[in-house]
């Protein structure tokens, strides 16, 4: 304060107030209310203790702090990721992807490797039953009286040279006179003359007699006679449900990997006309047949 000249007395007089900035009142209440706001600063003792603890408190209430506040601040305040950081997120996502996907394809070769075994097995088993004792087995009329004890069936259609249809090797049907019951007595003979020894033994009445294999696609194995309209015409071995890709791996490994030539072909699943497939590529799974 100071003294008016010419006054009796003392009267206060104010200081002319500096000019202020358009909106200046504003951004210093602003930084009054963040400096007040322990919300809007580092704990543990500003940013020497922030620092030290290697953390920063998380923002609130931004909406109240002037833009220059905000900005000169926000990197100490508001401490995003960093490259190094997201590299490393980046990197475990790759290694738990790429891991699932490898446990996949060690799976999936797991099941091809154990399906070419069983064609394999398979088709040596049932060469063995010819040789052993000169008859198809399922086809054979002998099999009830030289296997007394595995109370089998004699069909009126065993004993012509053939087993089962051309489309019978996934059928469930074990009587009838049109032989495709003989696709379902293969197994039971086979596993009479203990050259098959893991099939489910099912009992129909006073018979018991052997299924159809699983196989590792969650479908089966069969034997039948002929295949694919008369491409195939005498007996194969057939598995079904088999994905495209492990149907061509199966095809490769064993034959020329062509689903319409060689000893193996094959037909999509569910097309109902039995047709041989141009390609594997053309459907998500198919029904392979392997001649004899």
């Amino acid at each position: 304060m100071r003294m008016n000249d010419g006054v009796q007395g003392l009267r206060p007089t104010k200081e002319p107030s500096p000019r202020r900035r358009p909106g200046s009142r504003g951004i210093q209440a602003a930084i009054v209310s963040t400096a007040r706001d322990p919300g809007l600063r580092r704990d543990d003792g500003g940013e020497d203790g922030a620092k030290k603890k290697g953390h920063f408190v998380p923002c609130r209430r931004l909406s109240s702090v002037p833009l220059s506040s905000f900005l000169q601040g926000a990197r100490e305040s508001c401490r995003g990721f960093s490259l190094v950081e997201l590299s490393i997120v980046l990197v475990i996502m790759g290694l738990i992807i790429g891991g699932v996907l490898t446990g996949q394809q060690v799976i999936q070769n797991a099941r091809i490797t154990n399906a070419i075994n069983a064609i394999q097995g398979y088709q040596a088993q049932f060469q063995a039953y010819a040789q052993n004792y000169g008859a198809l087995p399922g086809d054979d009329p002998g099999a009830k009286g030289r296997f007394p004890n595995a109370r089998l069936q004699t069909l009126d259609s065993m004993g012509d040279g053939f087993v089962g249809t051309g489309s019978s090797f996934d059928t469930d049907q074990t009587t009838g006179s049109d032989g495709k019951g003989e696709s379902r007595w293969v197994w039971a003979h086979l596993r009479a003359a203990d050259l098959v020894k893991n099939q489910v033994q099912t009992t129909d009445g006073a018979t018991t007699m052997a299924v159809q294999p699983p196989n590792p696609f969650n479908g089966i194995y069969g034997f039948q006679n002929g295949a694919f309209g008369g491409v195939f015409t005498t007996t194969v071995l057939c598995l079904n449900k088999v994905p495209s890709t492990a149907a061509q791996a199966i095809d490769a490994r064993l034959d020329d990997g062509k689903s319409d030539s060689g000893a193996i072909q094959a037909t999509a699943s569910g097309s109902g006309d039995g047709k041989v497939a141009e390609s594997y590529g053309a459907n998500p799974t198919f029904t392979l047949c392997v001649r004899m």
